[in-house]
């Protein structure tokens, strides 16, 4: 999550309510909160910041709470740092809230700090699940490279009675005895997954290779995605992720009893127009930085924060769909560069 908002350019702060302007010459403390919260989660970190024109630092010794529904507030705990190098320093304070979240909650995050008091309220969207996800291995071959990957085709059925915003996720898991103990731990990794040939998850943009389809592409980062082109109906999306990614291990290890076999899950999240409208912002970010250029304007951050500055939200994340990976993907890919040394890039 990226909680650095100097205020190098115009920063607009957008909310369903109103819209508030602040000027580069504006050299005030700004109190920066930070938390993108999921429903399949008991554990809760929110980030709490100060930011000045210049610089963000770390916001501890603050109050923060979260109501739900109206009940009474809980105190989340403050989670200290014991670092004092200058330039490995957070620029975030972080702050736990241990509970869980259900579709319709309307949830008020509140932190009172020594630079002022910031709030935000947001409401549990309802879940959406997936209705089928299959895999098959596919081949793609670009200009001097070749890429084996698997494709997942997940099947999405939307709601008609309203405008839905959707996120998909990949996270590759392995579970084994890491220092010889006996006691088995699980780890993750997130996958990358490439969306650009779905034109629901590429916006409708369709790669052609001139100069102008290049300068106007941007990576969906976030693999955010709304309902305009399906609103309604159902739709297959399909994604490739690269074998690299799926053979990238831990510890890989034969099947033995210390080792469990490896897998993928698949989730799907549903998220407030508010959040796929941040996330867009974001991902325009990370491809085009702060600044103007001659086509685009510049990135303005929205947030939701009253009295600050930064973005509160919760998704509702669907059932997972969970796939075992299979022993011979951590030999595919080298067995087909084996067998088709033409296109393998690296001969």
């Amino acid at each position: 999550m990226n909680s650095k908002y100097y205020i190098l350019a115009l920063l607009i702060a957008v909310s369903c309510t109103s819209e508030v302007v602040l000027e580069p010459s504006d050299t005030s403390v700004k109190v920066i909160m930070n938390a993108l919260l999921k429903t399949s989660d008991t554990d809760h970190l929110i980030l709490l910041s100060a930011s000045t024109v210049n610089e963000t630092e770390a916001l501890p010794g603050a109050t923060v709470s979260v109501s739900v529904n109206g009940g009474s507030p809980v105190q989340a705990v403050y989670l200290s740092d014991n670092d004092d190098d200058m330039y490995s320093k957070p620029k975030a304070a972080y702050y736990l809230y241990q509970g869980s979240f259900q579709p319709g909650d309307e949830v008020l995050f509140e932190a009172k700090t020594k630079y002022g008091d910031v709030s935000s309220r947001v409401t549990v969207p309802g879940k959406v699940n997936m209705d089928n996800v299959d895999t098959l291995r596919t081949v793609i071959r670009g200009s001097g490279y070749t890429e084996v990957n698997m494709q997942f085709k997940i099947r999405v059925n939307d709601q008609a009675s309203s405008a839905d915003y959707y996120r998909f996720t990949f996270n590759k898991y392995e579970t084994f005895d890491r220092d010889g103990t006996g006691e088995k731990k699980t780890f993750w990794m997130p996958l990358r997954a490439d969306g650009s040939s779905d034109p629901v998850l590429s916006d409708g943009t369709v790669k052609t290779g001139d100069f102008l389809s290049e300068l106007l592409e941007m990576d969906n980062t976030y693999l955010i995605f709304s309902d305009e082109l399906f609103n309604g109906t159902g739709r297959d999306m399909r994604l490739n992720v690269n074998m690299e990614g799926l053979i990238a291990s831990f510890s890989f290890k034969e099947e033995t009893p210390d080792y469990d076999d490896a897998y993928v899950m698949v989730n799907m999240e549903h998220m407030s127009f508010e959040e796929y409208y941040y996330l867009k912002a974001m991902t325009r970010l990370s491809n085009l930085g702060y600044d103007a250029s001659l086509i685009f304007e510049p990135t303005t951050i929205p947030s939701n924060v009253e009295g600050g500055l930064g973005f509160v939200s919760i998704s509702t994340v669907s059932d997972p769909a969970i796939f075992r990976i299979p022993d011979d993907i951590y030999l595919y890919e080298i067995r087909y560069r084996e067998e088709h040394p033409e296109e393998n890039p690296y001969n």
